[in-house]
């Protein structure tokens, strides 16, 4: 048993996914984990992407949506992604900008517009992105472990960048298809409908005589 532990613990990687189904036991071996490599002097943050997250539990404290030091493990913090937490803050990064700068009206229209499950899920992923890549707020820990949500929920927060991606594109190839049928439309409309033609008139004709010289 302690020489599968050691090889496990081998070259462990910066970032660590615990995954599965749940009830297979991923936040109690995420958290032996994140105690283990504490012990050995590395600094870790243990992240609960599950909307259901118990580290508080296990730990015996409130964690939350905030970075949290583990009192009775030196060098371990822990945050808990809370979805609606997540959602706020995202909502008044887009809404705060503006706000004071646009009517109520509008300002309420664009927060109604941030209010769905959509929106949601974007913030969790924003937030656990910023996870991956803000070295500035991240950058100091030797270790992020994540005790991930049951595999069907991961797995569409793993693959929302891709469904966006292909919704955006969709969206832009509507526009710009909507954008040709408009101009077409508009030329089709906006033809004269009658074209000189480029015969010369006939002898004697009423062009002819318009167009001949005052004698």
């Amino acid at each position: 048993m302690m020489v599968c532990e050691m090889r496990f613990l081998e070259n462990v990687p910066r970032f660590l996914f615990f995954t599965g189904k749940g009830g297979v036991g991923k936040t109690s071996v995420a958290c032996a984990t994140a105690v283990r490599l504490a012990a050995l002097e590395r600094r870790v943050l243990l992240v609960s992407t599950d909307p259901a997250s118990n580290l508080g539990q296990v730990f015996g404290l409130t964690i939350g949506n905030h970075v949290t030091a583990i009192p009775a493990v030196p060098g371990l913090a822990a945050l808990e992604i809370d979805p609606e937490q997540a959602v706020e803050a995202y909502r008044e990064r887009i809404i705060g900008p503006v706000r004071g700068m646009v009517p109520d009206e509008e300002l309420a229209s664009i927060t109604e517009g941030l209010s769905g499950s959509c929106t949601t899920e974007i913030a969790s992923f924003d937030e656990f992105t910023q996870l991956l890549t803000d070295d500035s707020a991240y950058g100091q820990y030797d270790h992020i472990l994540f005790d991930t949500a049951p595999t069907g929920h991961t797995i569409r927060l793993l693959q929302l960048p891709g469904s966006w991606t292909e919704f955006l594109s969709t969206a832009a190839m509507r526009r710009v298809s909507a954008r040709s049928r408009d101009s077409t439309s508009t030329a089709r409309h906006t033809q004269p409908r009658w074209k000189p033609s480029s015969t010369p008139p006939a002898p004697g004709s009423f062009w002819s005589r318009a167009r001949s010289p005052p004698r």
